[in-house]
């Protein structure tokens, strides 16, 4: 089964954090202004072969989504607005774990510092781990129906057959 590659959005006002990402980890994440989204997402689209636009709902989220759903090249990919509450503070927290305070902002409890770059990349990272997350678990769980349907189905042929042969006794 080919792993499903998301690409997922972090609007804002001025800059939209994007991020490209697959079961398999993180493919692409960058900052970029408002103004160049759409040749960003149209590249990385086209570099990835992304099946899916995840957009946060949050500051100029719809209005950004109606500018990319009128681009003819996204036309069949599906974009999806999610909730992204609390994803700026997760981000906060990932980018100190993979980029820890050095000297003395050591001694700083992490909630109280700044980053020294915006995160939003690292929030539409965390979005498309949401969606990937999501859509996994929207599939285990239409397995599982199919599993239990299937068993139900056995279940009944096999007390249909019993029945069948319960009257050729009598």
């Amino acid at each position: 089964m080919i792993s499903p590659v998301v690409l997922a959005v972090d609007p804002g006002r001025t800059k939209c954090g994007i991020a490209v990402v697959s079961c398999e980890g993180v493919l692409h994440k960058d900052v970029c202004p408002v103004l160049q989204l759409v040749p960003r997402v149209l590249g990385a689209m086209e570099a990835t072969g992304a099946c899916l636009i995840v957009m946060g709902s949050g500051t100029n989220g719809a209005r950004l989504a109606r500018v990319l759903r009128q681009q003819s090249e996204l036309r069949n990919v599906e974009l999806v607005l999610v909730d992204e509450a609390f994803t700026t503070v997760e981000a906060r927290k990932r980018f100190f774990d993979e980029n820890p305070p050095r000297g003395l902002k050591r001694l700083i409890p992490r909630g109280l510092l700044k980053p020294s770059c915006a995160v939003d990349d690292y929030v539409a990272v965390i979005l498309a781990e949401r969606a990937l997350a999501e859509r996994a678990l929207a599939e285990r769980a239409l397995a599982e129906r199919a599993l239990a349907e299937r068993a139900l189905a056995e279940r009944k042929d096999g007390d249909t057959a019993q029945c069948e042969g319960d009257g050729e006794s009598g």
